[in-house]
């Protein structure tokens, strides 16, 4: 009998580890690992000069990919569109090359603070970024705050003003980006997650 209520107890204490956490003040939005970068087909996330849409799901190199199209504008006009694909699997966020020959490592919320990885990039180069995970933070849009955010700063060594830093929030994605170097960047107004909109 004892060893049934251990069971039982054990079996308790995964469930509350490995489930998502919500937190009252943002709108209940998720806090699992994946949950940082959704990829449902039709969201969108809208930048003050880009806009970025999950399109289309793809089977390449065995493994399923999510289609994300960036528009990008200048003075309101279409200036360039790129796309790239992604696969989210265990809180770590997969980026296929350009080329479909392989992926790397874009983001990891299973680190903590101060951990870091590698990753080769798409130049003819092969320089290496060092991808390093800041402390979270709480992100405030003045009429909105999301909790938990999760900083991570891109750099090649050796490089001089490339560092870019990427701001995940739960449930939502990539909610700023910007560079230290020049002070600039772009920061969410609206998201489309699963068919639920927010505005920032």
């Amino acid at each position: 009998m004892k060893t049934k209520e251990t069971l039982l107890a054990i079996l308790f204490i995964f469930v509350t580890i490995v489930s998502c956490d919500k937190d009252s003040n943002s709108d209940k939005i998720p806090t699992c690992f994946n949950d940082y970068f959704p990829l449902h087909i039709g969201d969108t996330w809208e930048y003050k000069n880009y806009i970025r849409k999950a399109s289309v799901s793809s089977t390449i190199n065995n493994k399923e990919y999510t289609l994300i199209t960036s528009e990008i504008f200048r003075a309101d006009t279409l200036y360039d569109t790129r796309e790239d694909f992604y696969r989210v699997e265990n809180g770590k966020v997969y980026k296929l090359y350009t080329d479909q020959s392989n992926e790397f490592l874009f983001a990891d919320f299973t680190l903590a603070e101060g951990e870091s990885w590698k990753y080769t990039g798409e130049n003819m180069n092969g320089d290496q970024w060092n991808v390093t995970v800041q402390e979270k933070i709480d992100f405030d849009f003045g009429n909105t705050v999301l909790h938990n955010c999760k900083p991570f700063y891109y750099d090649v060594p050796g490089w001089a003003d490339e560092e870019q830093v990427y701001v995940f929030a739960p449930g939502i994605g990539i909610i700023s980006n910007y560079s230290p170097a020049w002070g600039a960047g772009d920061t969410i107004q609206k998201a489309k997650i699963n068919g639920i909109t927010y505005q920032f």
